[in-house]
């Protein structure tokens, strides 16, 4: 009979969290394969450095003008989002994803955020957010 290995409760700790970061695709501080989030004022995604390396990084845009919202929404989760403002916009309301005319002006909205206004007549933008990631 084979005598039992002692184990560091500490040592399989750390063990059990590299494996775990392992089995989730982290690296490092990186989240898990397809995390979004806002990092300051850029939409940012977490995935593979490139087609042949798989070291994770996040990837991302940064919202110039515009304001990156961490937006939640049903059947989708988490994401961030550039909008035109930092406050949801009460004309959006109701959710979803939608264009509306108000006036001259034509407003997209996304989950109660403002993302562009345009020219209703010739589809000219006014204002617009730079970047929708996962929208």
């Amino acid at each position: 009979m084979r005598p039992m290995a002692r184990t560091d409760p500490a040592g399989s700790a750390a063990l059990m969290t590299l494996l775990t970061f392992a089995a989730e695709g982290r690296v490092g501080d990186q989240g898990p394969r397809g995390q979004r989030r806002c990092n300051g004022n850029r939409t940012e995604a977490c995935g593979a450095a490139g087609s042949d390396d798989p070291t994770l990084v996040w990837r991302g845009d940064d919202c110039g003008a515009a304001f990156c919202q961490p937006i939640v929404a049903p059947n989708i989760g988490a994401y961030p989002l550039c909008t035109l403002t930092a406050q949801p916009d009460p004309r959006c309301a109701g959710g979803g994803r939608f264009a509306f005319c108000d006036g001259e002006v034509v407003i997209g909205c996304a989950h109660g955020h403002a993302l562009f206004t345009a020219n209703r007549t010739t589809g000219a933008p006014l204002a617009e957010s730079t970047s929708a990631m996962g929208s």
